[in-house]
Order: C-alpha cells, then structure tokens, then sequence
C-alpha cells in the first residue's frame, strides 16, 4: 500500500467525484470508490457526534 494523503474536499466535491467515477467501469474503481465512502463516512460519523454532543450541552445549560 502506498503513501497516504489527508485532502480536504467538500461534500458536494465528493459527490462530483464519485458521479464520474460512476462512469468507469464498476473493476477498475470499485476499491476507489469504497475507500473514498469508507473514509468520508468515518468523518461524518464523527461529525454528528460532536454535534449531538454540542447539542446536548446547549439544552442542558439552557434548563439551568
């Protein structure tokens, strides 16, 4: 396995990338394509849990 980069990409970029991945035959960026889902989910998740998170925190000082 090669080196790994750290991009930064918005959401609607993601989307545009797999859209065209989508185009190439479904062998040859399969492994791509679940890579990039696999990674961009695990931040999501993170995402709304901090959300969640911060959330919680702003309802409980607000019943104070």
């Amino acid at each position: 396995m090669g080196s790994k980069l750290k991009i930064s990409l918005t959401v609607e970029d993601i989307n545009r990338i797999l859209n065209a991945l989508g185009t190439f035959p479904y062998n040859e960026v399969v492994a791509l394509i679940n890579s990039i889902t696999d990674q961009a989910n695990e931040q999501l998740d993170e995402i709304r849990k901090e959300t969640a998170e911060t959330a919680g925190k702003h309802e409980r000082s607000e019943e104070e």
